[in-house]
């Protein structure tokens, strides 16, 4: 019996169904021959769609409040030009908040493009109240669609803007290129990429700066410095700065500069051996997780910064804050010295005006160039501005006696 109900029930939901289909088919042809109230067949078309939706009718994949987008794009397919009024026709739950807007610009552009005094007398035949009324709409009408067309500006631009970031230079048939005075990546990088992901951000953006390098380094080919002084100056820090880096990634020569610097204090204060004497430098690997580093190079595990640990670290694996020690010899700090020695002087003498490199340069080599081109063709823009937008307001008429 209870098989017996669900089939008679699924029968009569389908025969309703069927109905409903028909009944939105005749309404269709209404609208189209232009048969009674417009508004009246609109409203029943959109509560046959609602009723359908509700009874999961498998041939409309849409929500309810999606029924004015689809019946405004119905209608615009058969050329009706009720299609712009489906939205002022029915209640709000059959429209999407999202595209309001686009359906309250359309309905000012309408108005806006009424016929003069909206069918009343002409303008040269109008009285004074009735053209102080009659402007009064249109600048209402003129002010409220500004304000959907600036809306409507921000949402185009949003959607350029976030196809750039994402690398896309063309959407649709329109060809996107960012901003001449924006910057690439000017994003924070998303709080949950992975590891994998940061480290591939890293090997990007420094190969950002070697590109960035290279052009400033064409770009100084081209607007050199202009004094001895200048120039001198900035080849020494970029020679320290190179030299710096040259230590970071020297693979013999295990440490960064202020590692070298302080074992090379050690060696004047104590001597060679004490220098080399791996208790003075601990490393920041686990010294039970990587005990086995003597066999396996590749088999360490790196602790982290705690400050509750004696040590300083702790690992995140086995919670030690143990660490494991280096061993260097008095022969390697021996033959460091000289070259640590030169890069101490280098760095007091010489490091400091590294970043004048790129902000005197800017001031005293490029922006001048810059500027010379700018006051060449700035002539032209302002005459080119001048006169051709501005609005001429006639003076009022007057009768000589």
């Amino acid at each position: 019996m209870q098989e017996e109900a669900v089939a008679d029930s699924r029968q009569q939901t389908e025969e309703r169904l069927i109905f409903l289909r028909d009944t939105e088919r005749a309404l269709l042809d209404a609208i189209e021959s232009n048969d009674g109230t417009m508004k009246e067949k609109i409203t029943k078309l959109a509560q046959c769609m609602e009723e359908r939706i509700n009874l999961l009718d498998p041939m409309l994949s849409f929500a309810i409040s999606d029924i004015s987008t689809n019946i405004t794009r119905v209608l615009r397919s058969l050329n009706l030009p009720v299609a712009n009024k489906v939205r002022e026709y029915l209640p709000d739950k059959y429209k999407n908040e999202q595209l309001a807007k686009w359906g309250k610009l359309a309905s000012i552009a309408e108005k806006l493009l009424e016929g003069d005094l909206d069918g009343r007398l002409p303008i040269e035949q109008s009285s004074i109240g009735e053209l102080e009324t009659f402007l009064e709409q249109k600048q209402k009408a003129k002010n409220d669609l500004d304000k959907a067309i600036t809306q409507l500006n921000n949402d185009i631009e949003d959607v350029r803007r976030e196809a750039v970031r994402r690398g896309i230079m063309e959407l649709g048939k329109e060809k996107l290129r960012d901003a001449i005075s924006a910057r690439d990546y000017r994003f924070e990088i998303p709080e949950d990429a992975d590891l994998e992901e940061l480290n591939e951000e890293v090997v990007t953006q420094l190969k950002r700066v070697i590109h960035e390098y290279e052009v400033f380094i064409e770009n100084f080919i081209e607007y050199p410095g202009y004094t001895e002084e200048d120039a001198r100056k900035w080849g020494n820090s970029a020679r320290t700065y190179a030299n710096m880096m040259a230590i970071v990634n020297e693979k013999k020569w295990s440490g960064e500069v202020d590692f070298w610097l302080d074992r090379n204090y050690w060696k004047k204060a104590q001597s060679s051996h004490k220098s080399g004497n791996s208790t003075f430098f601990p490393t920041t690997l686990c010294a039970r997780c990587s005990k086995n580093i003597d066999e396996d190079p590749k088999d360490f595990h790196v602790t982290k910064y705690d400050k509750t640990s004696p040590t300083g670290y702790r690992c995140d694996n086995c919670g030690s804050t143990e660490i494991d020690t280096r061993f260097t010899s008095r022969e390697q700090v021996g033959d460091k010295g000289p070259e640590v020695d030169r890069m101490a002087s280098d760095i007091v003498n010489h490091l400091e005006h590294y970043v004048d490199i790129f902000k005197d340069w800017r001031i005293r080599s490029l922006n001048p160039a810059i500027q010379s081109r700018k006051r060449a063709i700035s002539n032209e823009f302002r005459v080119a501005s001048m006169g051709k937008e501005s609005i001429v307001v006639p003076r009022k008429k007057t009768t000589h006696a």
